[in-house]
């Protein structure tokens, strides 16, 4: 490209939005969610979200084939593909793929893959494979 005469500028970094631990993860989850709403470019919610009895109060990102049952999920939450919650309440939180949540009530919780959780605790980390019940 260089020789075609395209010329390379390195680029401002305006803010640092850092993942290394929790409760900066979610925040910046949170303004990130921010950023792509106010965009509106791209779809958040995937079209073959379920929802029955169930609310979503964005911004939020729902993945692909993820049920919600008399559930809340929002706002500032990413939910990874192929996620099933029942009777939860969830807001400001991340859950990866392939993860089933029942009866919780979740605000600033990062929730790991092939994760199943049953229970009432809130401010929670899970890693990967985690079985609570």
């Amino acid at each position: 490209m260089m020789a075609e005469g395209k010329v390379f500028k390195t680029g401002t970094v305006d803010e640092w939005m850092d993942c290394g631990n929790k409760a900066v993860t979610i925040e910046t989850n949170t303004r990130m969610l921010g950023f792509l709403k106010a965009d509106n470019e791209e779809q958040l919610i995937a079209d073959s979200v379920t929802l029955d009895n169930a609310t979503i109060i964005e911004p939020c990102y729902i993945g692909e084939n993820v049920k919600l049952t008399n559930t809340t999920v929002g706002p500032n939450v990413s939910i990874g593909n192929n996620c099933t919650l029942e009777n939860v309440s969830v807001k400001n939180s991340l859950i990866q793929n392939h993860t089933s949540i029942k009866n919780a009530n979740l605000d600033e919780a990062m929730i790991g893959n092939h994760v199943k959780y049953n229970g009432e605790f809130s401010k929670i980390s899970i890693g990967d494979y985690s079985i609570l019940e």
